[in-house]
């Protein structure tokens, strides 16, 4: 998924960029490969997540995000600029930062098949229609946090290999739920991880083991690119 933004709006659908890749892997493809390695690549830490959200009995398959102090929706999965409409007492809204005041986030909702709370993070935190827009933002981030770190999981028990690439300091930012450099370290596994304070109790000796790189700046990509290619080779001796 790529999503061209502006100003101070950035959308980093993580969870939603580790779906689409995911899909493409086919068990069912005669000639698929063997070795399965999905890499992901990102400059930030995620803020938005793709669900099926009801909106005053009305239901829609949106992303919501959060960008500075604000909890936004409902965006278009795959165009994050475009702005669905939403009904709201019988009127089209279409500008609104007010989502907050619409959406529920109940204990069992679930995206394809994963569900939205749960993970360590958002725990079993559930959001009401207007409960506040400081509460809404929290449990947005919290659930764009966890949401990839579960797809991650479940690819790696089905047989993946996942590796990620991150770029740029953004990913070193605290944003009150960890760094994104935590993240993409847990979504790939990456033995590496046993050795720092963040991640030390979180590696999986039982699954696929991936590799984390990163890159300050672009001069640095190419290096990461190299290391990953060089596991992947051995991966396939």
């Amino acid at each position: 998924m790529t999503y061209e933004t502006g100003g101070n709006q950035h959308y980093t659908n993580t969870a939603g960029g580790f779906l689409s890749g995911y899909n493409q892997f086919d068990s069912a493809d005669p000639i698929a490969a063997n070795l399965r390695v999905l890499v992901i690549f990102t400059d930030g830490a995620p803020n938005t997540f793709t669900s099926n959200f009801s909106i005053d009995g009305t239901d829609y398959e949106a992303a919501i995000s959060t960008t500075g102090s604000s909890g936004r929706g409902l965006w278009n999965p795959t165009a994050m600029r475009q702005r669905l409409d939403y009904t709201v007492d019988g009127s089209t809204v279409s500008s609104s930062y007010d989502i907050y005041k619409h959406v529920d986030i109940l204990a069992n909702d679930t995206y394809q098949g994963f569900r939205l709370l749960g993970g360590p993070r958002a725990g079993e935190t559930t959001y009401s229609a207007d409960t506040g827009e400081s509460e809404f933002q929290s449990i947005m981030r919290k659930i764009s946090r966890d949401l990839p770190e579960k797809m991650a999981y479940q690819a790696r028990e089905d047989g993946v290999f996942v590796f990620t690439l991150g770029l740029g300091d953004a990913l070193l930012d605290d944003m009150g739920n960890g760094t994104g450099e935590d993240m993409l370290y847990r979504m790939a596994n990456d033995p590496r991880m046993q050795s720092r304070d963040a991640t030390a109790d979180e590696f999986e000796p039982n699954q696929k083991q991936g590799v984390y790189c990163f890159a300050e700046d672009e001069s640095d990509l190419g290096p990461c690119f190299d290391k990953m290619l060089d596991v992947i080779i051995r991966l396939t001796l």
